[in-house]
């Protein structure tokens, strides 16, 4: 069956009101987030950072907040840790500099997950940032990113085979978007008794589009424009990748056990493991220039959700607080590796996370603000 010319016109039309209905929501967002930007700096000179006025400001500011959330830990934390443990592995208690820990290999993460007999829950992943990575007297931004999903494994001589990563979400009228730092090579180990850990990470930053999304209807307009021969970042497993490194240069992020921190949000915890902090770098390159702008669009909608946290160039800072050791059952254990593979959401309830500046402020108010103003546009 022939098409008339007339349809034809039509159906070309109709496609270019969509597109420039698109481009009228990106000059909202870019005007909008340069204005918020402006006003923040200027309203920032008269206002005290909380943090100078109280070490735990953050605490006190997120038992008043009804948004922030937070789950009771899946095991009971007044029981004794399981009997087992033996430490010992070849670099146990030994820091970088010493040659026997520096000559041990990174491993691929996941390569070692039937050999982990034991591990501990990252209940509070805590991540820092800075608001204005060009003016750092602004203070930094902090949230605590999903419960119940990071996690460190170790066998009984303590050698660390493999570390599971937060992750953080956000639905709004274009669909539902996640991060996370992703593992790719670990090494390390953990000391039980003295609650004590040292390793490396290799790590860098993958964004996704969830697959609950597919139905949008911008989404299918900019899943239709993007080339067909490179993957369209719909599911975990064709996510943006955002490289990151140290201050060194290198992509390995250290980590080590940071039990004296301040303030300590979170005085219950087992153990507190700070990750060194990491630089952003730039959205890895699909080869295909089309690809990469459409790629470079979708991370700029996670910076306005995300308060800058990746945004090149940034400092990301990174403490874990670990619940009490206790022994694997390796049937959850893999089940848990598995479903993170694909980012089937396990979060229950508080997937999305209350992002709060030094000044007291909810960061997420300010961009949720933006998304209403476009909604009632389109």
């Amino acid at each position: 069956m022939k098409i008339s010319k007339k349809v034809i016109k039509y159906m070309d039309e109709y496609d270019w009101i969509k597109f420039y209905k698109i481009i009228v929501i990106m000059m909202i967002l870019y005007i909008t987030s340069i204005i918020v930007r402006v006003y923040l700096r200027l309203n920032h000179n008269f206002k005290i950072k909380q943090s100078s006025l109280d070490i735990n400001w953050l605490t006190k500011y997120r038992v008043k907040n009804t948004k922030y959330k937070e789950l009771p830990p899946p095991i009971d934390q007044s029981l004794p840790v399981p009997d087992g443990f033996k430490g010992h592995c070849i670099g146990y208690n030994l820091r970088p500099g010493n040659k026997i820990f520096d000559d041990i290999p990174m491993k691929n993460n996941h390569d070692n997950d039937h050999k982990i007999t034991r591990m501990v829950r990252g209940w509070w992943p805590e991540f820092s940032w800075w608001m204005d990575k060009d003016n750092k007297s602004r203070g930094k931004v902090y949230t605590r990113l999903v419960q119940d999903i990071t996690r460190i494994g170790y066998n009984d001589n303590g050698e660390i085979l493999s570390v599971i990563c937060p992750q953080r979400g956000t639905c709004q009228f274009y669909g539902c978007v996640k991060f996370e730092f992703t593992v790719e090579q670990c090494k390390g180990w953990i000391n039980e008794k003295n609650l004590t850990c040292h390793g490396f990470l290799k790590t860098h930053v993958k964004l996704w589009l969830d697959e609950g999304s597919k139905d949008n209807s911008i989404i299918k307009y900019i899943r239709k424009k993007y080339p067909s021969d490179y993957y369209f970042p719909l599911g975990k497993s064709k996510a943006i990748i955002i490289d990151v490194y140290t201050n060194e240069g290198s992509g390995y992020q250290e980590f080590r056990d940071f039990n004296n921190i301040e303030p300590n949000l979170h005085p219950e915890a087992s153990l507190c493991a700070r990750i060194l902090p990491c630089t952003i770098g730039d959205v890895r390159s699909t080869g295909n220039q089309k690809a990469d702008k459409i790629n470079n669009l979708l991370k700029k909608i996670v910076l306005l959700e995300g308060s800058n946290i990746i945004q090149k160039g940034n400092l990301v800072y990174w403490d874990l607080y670990l619940l009490k050791p206790e022994v694997i059952n390796k049937k959850e254990y893999m089940n848990h590796v598995n479903v993170l593979k694909d980012s089937i959401e396990n979060c229950r309830e508080n997937c999305e996370s209350v992002t709060i500046n030094e000044y007291g402020e909810d960061t997420t108010i300010i961009s949720n603000i933006i998304y209403d103003i476009i909604k009632y546009i389109i």
